[in-house]
């Protein structure tokens, strides 16, 4: 067993304070990525690359993560290992240790989503994912080494595969507002 996954998991549970919607402030948006100053274009922006790894990370160890974060998040008792993602939009507000507001989305059709505030800087979106993908490789890594049953593919990837596509060529015609946009 690599210590160093297992610390991954760790550092990343650090963030997942959960807390109430409605302490965020009014008017802040949220989105798995949206312009900004020094990231003005989804087709060439890093966050649309981390999405791609995360989906193809948690491919078929989606039942785990989901377990473990609403597990840490204190939504659901402690030995829980595995949770199906639901059939409907289910979301989940949380702080990270420093403070930054998230939303943990979870549906079968669109997977583990993390949406982050529009008051958050480009740089600390990209450290919190890369945070993520670490989680995420971690959770892919713990089921292979223990031989855990894989999950089925539920066909997140392919959906955000196709988001990607349709989002860029929609920026070919004017700058959008945000993919993966959900209101606070």
């Amino acid at each position: 067993m690599d210590t160093q996954k297992g610390n991954h998991i760790i550092e990343f549970r650090e963030h997942l304070n959960l807390t109430d919607m409605s302490a965020f402030p009014e008017g802040i948006e949220f989105a798995m990525w949206m312009p900004g100053e020094q990231d003005k274009s989804f087709a060439t922006s890093l966050i649309a690359d981390k999405w791609t790894k995360i989906y193809e990370l948690t491919k078929h160890c989606w039942s785990y993560i989901t377990a473990d974060m609403l597990t840490t998040l204190k939504v659901v008792e402690e030995g829980v290992t595995r949770i199906n993602l639901p059939a409907s939009f289910q979301a989940f507000a949380f702080l990270t240790k420093e403070n930054e507001p998230v939303i943990l989305s979870l549906s079968a059709e669109k997977g583990i989503r993390l949406h982050l505030a529009s008051t958050t800087t480009l740089y600390y979106r990209i450290s919190f994912l890369d945070q993520f993908i670490r989680y995420c490789d971690a959770f892919k890594y713990l089921v292979e080494f223990n031989n855990g049953e894989k999950d089925a593919d539920t066909g997140a990837a392919e959906w955000w595969r196709l988001t990607c596509k349709v989002s860029i060529e929609a920026e070919k015609n004017g700058p959008i507002k945000g993919v993966g946009k959900i209101a606070g």
